[in-house]
């Protein structure tokens, strides 16, 4: 309740809830952080909003060959069934999991990253976030949501 007060806006007469943007929900929201598995994976996880996710400090080796962000809506831990991939760097385009155009992650040492969801699906939707590599059908580092 107390989230939703906050984007309240207006006169009493005209008060609505604000769309994102005008009001606090694009305030991040601390999710948790990675559990490290291997290539010292890394990261603060926060919602921006409910389509963006915010990675702070991310770090990761770069090393996996075919290593991207994928989350789940219907399993409860990390696996190949996932069915929200997360492209970075994001170029406006999303992909379905056999997609071998999906961006394959380079290193990481400390950046901050963006990652938009796609069309229908919000941060409430997910329930695990990865770095996961489908040659190795591994991830590398998760959190549960």
């Amino acid at each position: 309740i107390e989230r939703v007060r906050q984007d309240i806006c207006g006169r009493l007469s005209e008060q609505r809830v604000c769309c994102p943007g005008e009001g606090g929900s694009e305030d991040p929201v601390f999710l948790g952080s990675f559990v490290t598995i291997i290539h010292d994976v890394q990261g603060d996880v926060y919602a921006k909003g409910p389509n963006k996710i915010e990675i702070r400090n991310l770090k990761y080796d770069g090393q996996g060959p075919d290593a991207f962000f994928l989350a789940g809506t219907q399993s409860n831990r990390p696996n190949g069934s996932g069915d929200v991939v997360l492209p970075y760097p994001f170029a406006g385009q999303h992909f379905q999991y056999e997609d071998r155009r999906i961006p394959i992650l380079p290193s990481f040492d400390g950046q901050t990253v963006e990652l938009t969801l796609p069309p229908g699906v919000t941060v409430d939707n997910l329930r695990w976030l990865s770095i996961w590599c489908r040659k190795f059908k591994i991830s590398f580092g998760h959190i549960i949501l």
